[in-house]
């Protein structure tokens, strides 16, 4: 856990990507290409946000590995999909906007503790992370590391408050609420 906090959200993202590449065998070569050519470009790496829940009217790639049964491959950008596509690559790369990244690595509820890992530290990361708060209830966090959460999100607040720092307030507010809140669903 500490050395999450230790290491930048883009040196998580490019470690997480290389798990990836050496752990699963995903359906497309596409995405291979993929993964490899974010891990080397910072500005691209930057631009991607690896998601829980897909999230409508943002632009998501859903890469899938060997052992799940959906598509190899797909990109959502705006009204366009496109399936197990060449032109994928190229429209990942060329982005200007923020993408979103769905992993489907599993079919069934198994989850990848190094992935819960990143999606944990967007969140934490994000200045407005409230559109990505749903990916919060269905992350494997262990009670140690959910009550360590909670106190370092109210000495944020706390620390918030002696700053009037309004804007870490409501944002570590709405996650330690968040995170109370997934505790008593559990």
């Amino acid at each position: 856990m500490n050395n999450m906090f230790e290491t930048s959200l883009q040196q998580l993202k490019q470690q997480l990507i290389a798990y990836l590449l050496t752990t699963y065998t995903f359906k497309s070569r596409i995405s291979v290409w993929l993964l490899n050519y974010i891990k080397a470009d910072m500005q691209l790496l930057n631009k991607i946000h690896f998601v829980d829940h897909i999230i409508e009217q943002h632009p998501t790639l859903i890469l899938t590995a060997h052992t799940s049964k959906q598509h190899a491959i797909q990109f959502i950008n705006n009204e366009r999909t496109l399936i197990n596509s060449d032109q994928i690559f190229q429209d990942v790369i060329h982005t200007t906007q923020t993408i979103d990244i769905k992993l489907q690595l599993f079919d069934d509820k198994r989850r990848d503790p190094l992935l819960d890992q990143i999606v944990l530290c967007q969140l934490l990361d994000k200045t407005d992370p409230s559109e990505y708060l749903q990916d919060l209830y269905y992350l494997s966090l262990s009670q140690e590391t959910e009550q360590q959460l909670l106190d370092m999100l109210s000495s944020q607040i706390d620390m918030s408050l002696m700053m009037h720092d309004a804007d870490t307030f409501y944002r570590c507010s709405r996650l330690r609420n968040t995170l109370k809140l997934r505790k008593r669903h559990l």
